[in-house]
């Protein structure tokens, strides 16, 4: 099983920015899809996993570095 979550960077920045023009939000868009440094995001998602896992008292093992939740203490 897949789970992947996509950004319509397009999509989001004429919800939300309503006044930009067409090309402004191209730029934006591509920019962002370009140059940006996804890393930080992994980051995130990765200290969301592990907040879930202990709150859900689920135990994860990270093939880096071992990383196991103890529930003790929750």
């Amino acid at each position: 099983m897949t789970n992947t979550t996509q950004i319509d960077l397009q999509e989001y920045l004429e919800y939300t920015y309503p006044n930009l023009s067409d090309s402004e939000i191209d730029h934006i868009s591509n920019v962002l899809r370009n140059e940006w440094d996804y890393n930080p995001s992994f980051i995130e998602i990765e200290e969301k996993v592990r907040e879930t896992a202990t709150l859900a008292d689920i135990q994860l093992v990270g093939e880096d570095e071992g990383y196991t939740h103890d529930s003790e203490g929750c």
